[in-house]
């Protein structure tokens, strides 16, 4: 009992900075069909993407898909999340990389769907003291991640901390 009242006391400094989180957001896209089985996805301000199905789905190779960004989304969110984790809690890295898998299955009733996302975040620090420190990070962040919390899918992490 005593550990969780410190992890969430410690969840609570980290995340009492953004207050940002009282507000309601909206993010915007518009999807103009393309040739086949492809779109274009853009807003104003940003760079148009193309997409298209996957080839093994009928689509073009060569674009990004909406199960690449599906995946996409959950590690540029676990990304800049853990960013905000490590500068509240004043964790010095090096670097931080993480490589998402989205494991796309037939369930009930034979409908395709994302099961589970698997994260393999690595973060190169400084110094063996910061390893269990960046540990807990990657667990906060996990906890915190708003498009993985958002999933119906499983998320798991497997994380990895390098020392230089």
């Amino acid at each position: 009992m005593i550990l969780y009242i410190k992890h969430f006391l410690a969840y609570k400094k980290i995340f009492s900075k953004f207050k940002t989180m009282e507000k309601i957001y909206y993010y915007r896209v518009e999807g103009i069909k393309g040739a086949g089985k492809s779109a274009v996805l853009k807003d104003e301000g940003l760079i148009p993407m193309d997409t298209s199905s996957p080839p093994e789905f009928g689509g073009m190779p060569g674009k990004w898909t909406p199960e690449h960004l599906f995946v996409a989304s959950v590690v540029s969110c676990f990304i800049m999340t853990f960013i905000s984790v490590a500068n509240a809690m004043r964790i010095e890295f090096e670097e931080m990389k993480c490589e998402g898998v989205g494991t796309l299955k037939p369930t009930e009733g034979n409908k395709m769907e994302f099961v589970e996302v698997i994260l393999k975040p690595t973060v190169v620090v400084r110094s063996e003291q910061l390893k269990e420190k960046t540990l807990k990070a990657i667990k906060v962040t996990h906890d915190h991640c708003l498009v993985a919390r958002s999933l119906k899918s499983e998320v798991k992490v497997e994380p990895s901390v390098i020392i230089k």
